[in-house]
């Protein structure tokens, strides 16, 4: 796991530093609360399908943005959506990716 992680800090997007993506990283970042709250909601309703496919979305657009934490913390709740893991397990998954989700910053 990365720095950013543990401690809590920020998430930077890999690309912050370039002119060409700070409009699509700004645009990202403030849709990004709505998202997380999707996640939420599609688990405490337990659509498990719907919240395997946001998890999907979550993972492609996280990696194409440069917000590696997040992405990979999708792709690992997708996966155990994927297998049907432990539902205790997804739920620590989903509490992990809302709170990366809530600590990106642009």
């Amino acid at each position: 796991m990365s720095k950013q992680n543990v401690n809590g800090e920020p998430i930077h997007s890999l690309f912050a530093d370039d002119p060409e993506m700070h409009e699509l990283i700004s645009y990202f970042v403030q849709e990004l609360p709505d998202r997380a709250r999707t996640v939420a909601e599609l688990w405490r309703e337990r659509n498990l399908e719907d919240l395997q496919r946001m998890a999907h979305q979550l993972k492609g657009a996280c990696g194409g943005y440069g917000f590696t934490p997040v992405g990979v913390a999708a792709e690992r709740l997708e996966d155990s959506l994927k297998s049907e893991a432990d539902i205790d397990a997804i739920g620590e998954q989903v509490t992990q990716l809302i709170d990366l989700c809530r600590r990106v910053a642009a």
